[in-house]
């Protein structure tokens, strides 16, 4: 038998299987959204909890709160679509969901934080406590933008746990 071979060809996998996920990791983070395209998607997540979770819900009077939401809502959906056009531009087509079942299930998962604080939110509100709303705001915008942030193209980012 052979040995030396064995473990050469055993050494060159592993190197091989460390560069691909070095590639995959710096693929990842450059398809990561900007700050900037982060913050307005969760600051949008967070005022729509705001609004549904509202004792009084979306007013009729137009108090201008609603128009800030129609208003933020178009320029997030203008800064997604440039940063996807951006990453077309460079031959990156990313997809809005996951291929991969541990993806799919954190998109599930998300989905179902977000309406279940949402919900608690509003039993609450109707029981009398008013921050409620607020509370909901803010950890529907913290979990968007751990999410957006943590799990690019709704995948972790390898190597990521220990950084």
């Amino acid at each position: 038998m052979n040995t030396d071979g064995d473990e050469t060809a055993t050494s060159e996998a592993l190197a091989t299987l460390k560069s691909i996920e070095d590639m995959e990791r710096s693929v990842l983070k450059y398809t990561r959204p900007s700050v900037s395209v982060i913050l307005a998607v969760s600051l949008l997540i967070g005022l729509q909890a705001l609004l549904v979770t509202r004792v009084d819900g979306p007013t009729q009077s137009g108090d201008g709160f609603d128009l800030l939401l129609v208003l933020t809502t178009l320029l997030v959906v203008g800064l997604v679509g440039r940063f996807f056009y951006k990453l077309r531009k460079f031959g990156i087509a990313p997809k809005m969901i996951p291929s991969s079942a541990s993806g799919k299930s954190l998109l599930i998962g998300f989905c179902v934080f977000v309406f279940v604080v949402i919900i608690a939110a509003m039993s609450l509100a109707d029981g009398g406590y008013s921050w409620a709303p607020y509370a909901a705001a803010v950890a529907n915008f913290m979990a968007t933008y751990f999410c957006m942030y943590k799990f690019p193209n709704g995948e972790w980012i390898p190597g990521e746990r220990s950084e």
